[in-house]
């Protein structure tokens, strides 16, 4: 149910098309049968004109179920299709997982969003283990190449050249307090990772 919640805009748009879809095609049924002797010529107008709704409020209500049920036993959509033959696609399950792609031999990029000033303490405070960013950065400690330390120490050396910001101890008490530009791109070669600010945010890059 949580992920028709989500979704609710997309189905809901999906079951408009099918209804519109549905009610082109009665309309043409309707020119070579006539649809109106359905419906009792004593009834009022606004009789007629409730059970009409009422009809297309159900067709659309089913479509929205049927459409709900197809998604949810579906896990990659597509979302966009370029002139160049490549397309965009939108997948559930586990971004860390190797096997939710096609081809997990392949190279594959992770983005992530992160916080600009690359924060490497996850504390639930500064970062949130709930987040990709704080799942990411764990992943990478336990991972046993990087601490919180060490890592913070490999990213401000990959970003010794890039102008920052000075954030003061009122604009943020804890945490790192270099801001970087939007835009800003690192590697970590040893993890074959490429963090790279974004926005409000930034993005950790993980190939």
């Amino acid at each position: 149910m949580r992920s028709i919640w989500i979704n609710k805009n997309y189905i809901a748009k999906i079951a408009s098309t099918v209804t519109g879809g549905i009610y082109a095609f009665l309309g043409f049924i309707g020119m070579l049968v006539p649809l109106d002797e359905i419906l009792s010529d004593k009834m009022s107008i606004w009789v007629r004109s409730i059970i009409s709704i009422s009809v297309l409020t159900g067709i659309w209500c089913c479509c929205f179920i049927i459409v709900s049920v197809i998604l949810m036993n579906k896990k990659r959509f597509k979302v966009l299709s370029a002139n160049n033959g490549h397309a965009l696609y939108l997948q559930y399950g586990d971004i860390f997982n190797a096997n939710e792609v096609r081809e997990p031999g392949k190279r594959r990029n992770i983005v992530i969003p992160v916080n600009r000033c690359f924060d490497t303490h996850v504390d639930n405070h500064i970062v949130s283990e709930q987040t990709l960013h704080g799942i990411a950065f764990k992943k990478l400690y336990a991972s046993g190449k990087y601490t919180e330390e060490t890592l913070a120490l490999s990213i401000e050396k990959l970003l010794e050249k890039i102008e920052y910001e000075n954030l003061s101890a009122n604009e943020k008490p804890e945490g790192n307090r270099k801001r970087y530009p939007v835009g800003t791109v690192i590697d970590l070669p040893e993890m074959k990772t490429s963090i790279t600010s974004y926005g409000h945010s930034a993005h950790l890059t993980v190939t």
